[in-house]
């Protein structure tokens, strides 16, 4: 699933003249996953089943994983393994390129908006 998000981000992000569509890719699957992860922590933790921030020391301590993260997707996706990406990707029908390019933007931004709703004090 995220090799199709990373592949129709960086299609999107090779469109413009200085941007650097496998750096801003990497970017774009990291906090992705990194936002899923933190969102069922917090679910976990808001149904009591787990609190992981005993064992967390303080927040900052999530920037050098998720920095390292970012790093370990950046160099599994290689200039070679993207070529053979964009070319299974240019193969899949046009409404499934259509359809991956808007899961990207959805992995992306609604594990931020309901991260926000589950870290929230009130019950809603």
């Amino acid at each position: 699933m995220y090799k199709w998000i990373f592949v129709s981000t960086y299609k999107y992000y090779s469109k413009f003249k200085n941007e650097t569509p496998r750096f801003s890719a990497a970017a774009v699957v990291t906090v992705s996953q990194f936002t899923c992860v933190v969102l069922v922590l917090t679910l976990l933790k808001k149904l009591m089943l787990w609190d992981f921030t005993r064992y967390v020391p303080n927040k900052f301590v999530a920037l050098p994983i998720m920095f390292g993260w970012m790093a370990v997707i950046y160099r599994y996706y290689s200039k070679e393994r993207i070529t053979v990406l964009l070319k299974v990707f240019d193969e899949l029908p046009k409404w499934k390129r259509i359809f991956w390019g808007v899961m990207s933007v959805v992995f992306f931004v609604l594990p931020l908006i309901l991260f926000a709703f589950a870290a929230s004090k009130h019950n809603v």
